[in-house]
């Protein structure tokens, strides 16, 4: 239940980061569209914690296929921590 819960705090948050990254130009004040925003930049932010967490967990998981699910949810928050690094790096300088 948990590690399942884990997997799916993972692919949320990756569909965030994805979505954000995909909504470039002005900010409106659409409040699905500033939900998805905040959801998404929290999510790249606190990646590293996620990664950490979900980690500590897959050491401490009793069976082979929850530790499998956790790590798989470490490895989605890589890739979430990795969209973070392009949003800021890639970012226009104004």
């Amino acid at each position: 239940m948990f590690s399942g819960a884990c997997l799916g705090f993972a692919v949320v948050g990756m569909t965030a980061a994805l979505a954000m990254m995909s909504m470039r130009g002005p900010a409106d004040r659409a409040p699905s569209r500033m939900l998805i925003e905040l959801l998404g930049l929290a999510q790249m932010l606190g990646s590293p914690l996620w990664i950490a967490a979900f980690l500590l967990f897959a050491l401490l998981a009793p069976a082979r296929d929850l530790r499998r699910r956790l790590v798989v949810a470490a490895a989605i928050e890589v890739a979430v921590g990795g969209c973070g690094v392009m949003h800021f790096v890639m970012a226009p300088r104004i």
